[in-house]
């Protein structure tokens, strides 16, 4: 079976000055949360870790995935849009029927 739909996204949320924004997907590391700034005008502009935003995890991300992104040395004209995504790349390549040999 493969997994059809899997929401790993957050957002997009609208800047109001608050450099504090949380998500609700599972990641396994810092590294894998991607981050995007979003101007009134619709340009994107990918963020970088440690440099633009720090990442704090929860602590069991079985039970409570995901945590919250802080903003710092990065400062969005307020009205501008903040969108946090995972940058974990889909790799299921195998599809498994029911009631074959797998249940």
């Amino acid at each position: 079976m493969t997994v059809e739909n899997n929401i790993r996204k957050s957002g997009p949320y609208l800047y109001t000055g608050s450099p504090v924004f949380a998500f609700d997907f599972k990641v396994f590391d810092n590294t894998d949360v991607l981050v995007v700034h979003t101007d009134a005008l619709d340009t994107e502009q990918v963020l970088n870790l440690n440099e633009n935003y720090t990442v704090q995890l929860n602590g069991n991300q079985e039970d409570s995935p995901g945590g919250t992104i802080t903003l710092k040395n990065f400062s969005p004209p307020e009205g501008s849009k903040i969108t946090i995504a995972s940058d974990v790349p889909y790799e299921q390549e195998a599809v498994f029927k029911n009631k074959g040999g797998f249940y």
